[in-house]
């Protein structure tokens, strides 16, 4: 894997990161979107639909606890779990907990998480309005950015 940067603003970096994947034929832009899955499925795409949009990120994510669960499936089918989940091109990024499900009290309570900064994340896509609403939200919080 290695970064390529094209430009660095304030510490923040544009650029690709290109070899990766098992052969290094893929790149991906940073800043960069990973695919949202639930249990490898993109929540409302049909598999149809999924392959026929254009700009579709190359990576996509999985949960620990979805690999967990179909565990004994994915041993029995062999193939792994691109081919599985009909993404066998895509990059899978295993995060540890589904971001749209709550975390657990005992995550709010940890001294080591109390003590880190929590980077506040803007959404709304290309819509400007949706965006800024986003931004005014996000800054009343306690981000550290």
């Amino acid at each position: 894997m290695k970064l390529s940067l094209t430009k660095v603003v304030n510490g923040c970096r544009l650029g690709k990161i290109k070899n990766l994947g098992k052969t290094g034929d893929h790149t991906m832009d940073i800043p960069g979107c990973l695919l949202y899955t639930k249990t490898g499925s993109a929540p409302h795409l049909t598999h149809h639909t999924l392959h026929n949009i254009h700009g579709v990120p190359a990576m996509a994510q999985l949960t620990l606890s979805s690999l967990a669960e179909h565990h004994e499936v994915l041993t029995e089918y062999k193939e792994g779990v691109g081919k599985f989940i009909g993404m066998p091109e895509s990059l899978l990024y295993c995060s540890l907990h589904d971001p749209v499900s709550p975390c657990p009290a005992g995550y709010v309570t940890n001294k080591v998480l109390q003590k880190s900064v929590i980077i506040g994340v803007i959404e709304g896509g290309d819509v400007m309005e949706e965006r800024l609403r986003s931004a005014r939200e996000t800054a009343k919080r306690p981000v550290g950015g």
